[in-house]
Protein backbone atom coordinates (compact mmCIF):
# COMPACT_ATOMS: atom_id res chain seq x y z
CA UNK A 1 0.00 0.00 0.00
CA UNK A 2 1.52 3.42 -0.53
CA UNK A 3 0.11 6.28 0.98
CA UNK A 4 -0.40 9.65 -0.48
CA UNK A 5 2.02 12.29 -0.19
CA UNK A 6 1.67 16.03 -1.46
CA UNK A 7 4.16 15.50 -4.50
CA UNK A 8 1.94 12.25 -5.99
CA UNK A 9 0.99 12.77 -9.57
CA UNK A 10 -0.74 9.93 -10.41
CA UNK A 11 -2.44 6.73 -9.13
CA UNK A 12 -2.57 3.99 -11.91
CA UNK A 13 -4.63 1.19 -11.09
CA UNK A 14 -4.27 -1.85 -13.09
CA UNK A 15 -5.19 -5.35 -13.18
CA UNK A 16 -2.87 -8.17 -13.15
CA UNK A 17 -2.47 -8.75 -16.80
CA UNK A 18 -0.40 -5.16 -16.75
CA UNK A 19 1.43 -5.88 -13.58
CA UNK A 20 2.50 -9.58 -14.64
CA UNK A 21 4.09 -7.35 -18.03
CA UNK A 22 5.36 -4.39 -16.33
CA UNK A 23 6.83 -3.78 -13.12
CA UNK A 24 5.74 -0.52 -11.23
CA UNK A 25 8.75 1.26 -12.35
CA UNK A 26 8.00 0.68 -15.95
CA UNK A 27 4.66 1.71 -15.77
CA UNK A 28 5.33 4.70 -13.81
CA UNK A 29 8.03 6.08 -15.90
CA UNK A 30 5.66 5.71 -19.00
CA UNK A 31 3.10 7.64 -17.41
CA UNK A 32 5.79 10.49 -15.89
CA UNK A 33 7.17 10.42 -19.72
CA UNK A 34 4.70 10.97 -21.73
CA UNK A 35 1.33 13.09 -22.29
CA UNK A 36 -1.46 12.15 -20.50
CA UNK A 37 -4.01 12.06 -23.85
CA UNK A 38 -3.66 8.49 -24.72
CA UNK A 39 -1.97 7.06 -21.56
CA UNK A 40 -3.77 3.77 -20.95
CA UNK A 41 -3.79 2.71 -24.24
CA UNK A 42 0.35 3.44 -24.49
CA UNK A 43 0.30 1.39 -21.09
CA UNK A 44 -1.42 -1.51 -22.38
CA UNK A 45 0.45 -1.54 -25.41
CA UNK A 46 3.73 -1.71 -23.34
CA UNK A 47 2.12 -4.79 -21.61
CA UNK A 48 1.58 -6.34 -25.18
CA UNK A 49 4.56 -6.17 -26.71
CA UNK A 50 6.34 -7.15 -23.69
CA UNK A 51 4.11 -10.41 -23.37
CA UNK A 52 4.84 -10.75 -26.98
CA UNK A 53 8.61 -9.88 -26.60
CA UNK A 54 7.93 -12.90 -23.53
CA UNK A 55 6.61 -15.16 -26.26
CA UNK A 56 9.48 -14.93 -28.92
CA UNK A 57 6.73 -12.90 -30.84
CA UNK A 58 6.70 -9.48 -33.00
CA UNK A 59 4.02 -7.55 -31.39
CA UNK A 60 2.43 -7.25 -34.63
CA UNK A 61 2.08 -11.28 -35.00
CA UNK A 62 0.71 -11.47 -31.46
CA UNK A 63 -2.55 -8.75 -32.63
CA UNK A 64 -3.04 -10.93 -35.40
CA UNK A 65 -4.60 -14.05 -33.34
CA UNK A 66 -7.85 -14.40 -31.95
CA UNK A 67 -9.31 -13.06 -28.81
CA UNK A 68 -10.26 -16.68 -28.17
CA UNK A 69 -6.38 -18.10 -28.41
CA UNK A 70 -4.81 -15.04 -27.18
CA UNK A 71 -5.89 -15.72 -23.26
CA UNK A 72 -3.05 -18.39 -23.90
CA UNK A 73 -0.65 -15.77 -24.73
CA UNK A 74 -1.67 -12.82 -21.95
CA UNK A 75 -4.13 -12.22 -19.48
CA UNK A 76 -6.57 -9.65 -19.79
CA UNK A 77 -5.22 -5.94 -19.20
CA UNK A 78 -7.67 -3.32 -17.70
CA UNK A 79 -6.03 -0.05 -16.91
CA UNK A 80 -7.10 3.31 -14.82
CA UNK A 81 -4.56 6.26 -14.05
CA UNK A 82 -6.06 9.30 -12.17
CA UNK A 83 -4.04 12.27 -12.32
CA UNK A 84 -4.06 14.45 -9.09
CA UNK A 85 -3.85 17.61 -8.50
CA UNK A 86 -3.79 17.90 -4.46
CA UNK A 87 -3.59 21.77 -4.53
CA UNK A 88 -7.18 21.85 -5.69
CA UNK A 89 -8.10 19.30 -2.59
CA UNK A 90 -8.76 20.59 1.35
CA UNK A 91 -5.67 19.14 2.77
CA UNK A 92 -7.15 18.01 6.17
CA UNK A 93 -9.75 15.85 4.04
CA UNK A 94 -7.73 13.93 1.77
CA UNK A 95 -4.85 13.05 4.32
CA UNK A 96 -8.04 12.79 7.18
CA UNK A 97 -10.64 10.49 5.48
CA UNK A 98 -10.53 7.65 3.35
CA UNK A 99 -10.12 7.99 -0.76
CA UNK A 100 -12.38 6.25 -3.24
CA UNK A 101 -12.39 6.15 -6.91
CA UNK A 102 -14.77 4.85 -9.13
CA UNK A 103 -14.12 4.18 -12.94
CA UNK A 104 -12.27 1.94 -15.49
CA UNK A 105 -11.19 1.39 -19.07
CA UNK A 106 -10.62 -2.25 -20.15
CA UNK A 107 -8.80 -3.49 -23.38
CA UNK A 108 -7.95 -6.67 -25.41
CA UNK A 109 -6.06 -5.41 -27.81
Amino acid sequence: MHKLHPDDQFLIFASDGLWEQLSNQEAVDIVSNNPRNGIVRRLVKAALREAAKKREMRFPDLQKIKQVVRRHFHDDITVVVVFLNLKLIDNSSIWGSPLSIRGGWHANS
